[in-house]
């Protein structure tokens, strides 16, 4: 059957798109009859004799219409997929925004027993900006899919068929009603730019679609801003830019920048960076110092929980510290050894603990500090030198140096600022930990957090990049 044939015309779709659906039909006035349903029972009332001169458009609906259907209407079934032929299967929207779709449009296609799987017959595409939604993302699939859905309506009749379009192929990979779920997934290890592409994907206007799992429980998140109202004096300037701020009161205010082994003659600071968090916040402190032209010393431990010194990436960040000008120390757990010290003991130990460092790093080092000091009576041991390294905590720098610290990443005491301006000290010896110090404000713990958090998202993904490597299979559930 083909052209001349009286077609009669069925619209399957949602009740809310009906009625316009067939008055575009009748505007084209192609069709002998046009009937409308929404329900797959309401298809089932039909027999197949009234299927043998039918067409059958499905736009936008998750009605599954049955084999024996499609059969009776021996190829007369076209869907109006809303989205674009790399978007094949349930909630595509949601994936192309994921996805980072740079257009977005409407697939019509002749309907198989499997979803989004038949040939395609018209292709409508309309670019994206980087910001889209996935709402505005599905009102673009449903326009133009109507544009498509009037060009069908339109051209059928004339002919009783419309031919394919060349090189249309269905791409990427069909995505499912558990493909979605497992999207709205969030859990701890994620990296920050992964969940803000989930966030970003998944937003649907009177829906929560996020979830988490904690303890074998799911729990539904919304998004709320965990800090707005919390911010305190005591650690509201903890951020890069008030960071670069006290180095640049420093420089204004005539100290220069010197190193343990090199002591300026005139006023100066010994600017320290105690590691005990994290090592990329280390580099970032580090290239704000170099882009402001100064220098500092990072004190790097051996023996601390919140990374390893001796890793590969450690060992290049450090190296890439020292490249911008930077001296290495290294920073002394004595807590780790379960003895009680002696001057001899220290020395050998801290020895040891230089010679790995260097060995390994393939760095010098200049000073040591110790991690928790007060701790064991370390603020006893204050000779200028302990190991061949330049002891921080030695009498002639306590004795002849204004000493400041952010410990705790609050502050409990004087603000470092506040020192600095006020110039009471001739030498200065400046202590912050690169932990605390973080592009935006937030509680010190939380900061403690995303460092921890930093560290186990990306042991994570060095596993999962080990298994693709391997080619073997990353089973998650």
């Amino acid at each position: 059957m083909g052209a001349g044939v009286n077609w009669d015309l069925t619209i399957l779709s949602d009740p809310s798109l009906l009625p316009q659906l067939a008055k575009t039909a009748r505007e084209g006035g192609g069709f002998r009859k046009i009937s409308t349903v929404s329900t797959l029972e309401e298809l089932m009332t039909f027999d197949a004799a009234d299927w043998s001169s039918t067409l059958l458009v499905s736009f936008c609906t998750g009605v599954i219409v049955p084999a024996s259907i499609l059969d009776a209407l021996q190829g007369r079934a076209i869907n109006i997929h809303p989205a674009s032929k790399d978007f094949p299967g349930r909630d595509p929207h949601h994936f192309a925004c994921y996805n980072g779709t740079e257009e977005y449009g409407a697939t019509a296609h002749l309907m198989t027993p499997r979803v989004d799987a038949g040939t395609i017959l018209r292709e409508k595409l309309c670019p994206v900006g980087p910001d889209v939604t996935p709402g505005e993302l599905r009102q673009l699939g449903e326009k133009c899919g109507q544009d498509l859905y009037q060009c069908v309506v339109t051209e059928w009749p004339k002919t009783g068929n419309l031919e394919p379009a060349a090189n249309l192929k269905w791409a990427g990979r069909k995505s499912t009603r558990r493909d979605f779920v497992e999207l709205c997934r969030i859990h701890p290890l994620m990296d920050e730019r992964e969940v803000e592409k989930r966030i970003r994907a998944t937003r649907s206007e009177g829906y929560t679609n996020l979830r988490m799992d904690v303890g074998g429980r799911t729990f539904a998140l919304s998004e709320v801003d965990e800090h707005a109202g919390q911010a305190s004096e005591a650690w509201v300037d903890f951020t890069e830019d008030s960071y670069r701020g006290m180095i640049r009161a420093a420089l204004s205010r005539g100290y220069e920048f010197s190193s343990y082994r090199d002591r300026s003659e005139g006023p100066h600071v010994l600017w320290r960076h105690d590691i005990d968090y994290s090592l990329h916040r280390s580099l970032r402190l580090s290239q704000i110092e170099t882009e402001e032209g100064v220098k500092a010393t990072y004190f790097v431990g051996l023996r601390l929980p919140f990374y390893n010194t001796l890793e590969k990436e450690s060992v290049n960040i450090l190296k890439e510290i020292v490249s911008g000008g930077h001296d290495i120390g290294l920073h002394f757990d004595a807590g780790f050894y379960d003895i009680e010290w002696t001057a001899a003991d220290l020395n050998a130990r801290v020895s040891v603990e230089k010679q790995i460092v260097e060995d390994n790093v393939g760095v010098e080092l200049k000073a040591v500090s110790f991690h928790d000091p007060t701790a064991g009576n370390m603020m006893a041991f204050d000779a200028p030198e302990i190991g061949g390294l330049v002891n921080a905590y030695g009498a002639p720098l306590k004795e002849s140096y204004e000493y400041c610290s952010d410990s705790n990443g609050h502050w409990r005491h004087k603000r470092i600022l506040d020192v600095i301006e006020s110039g009471e000290g001739r030498n200065l010896q400046i202590l912050t930990h690169p932990g605390w110090w973080l592009p935006e404000a937030m509680p010190p713990r939380q900061r403690i957090e995303r460092a921890v958090m930093g560290r186990a998202r990306a042991v994570m993904a060095q596993y999962d990049a080990h298994l693709e490597k391997s080619g073997r299979q990353n089973i998650a559930d």
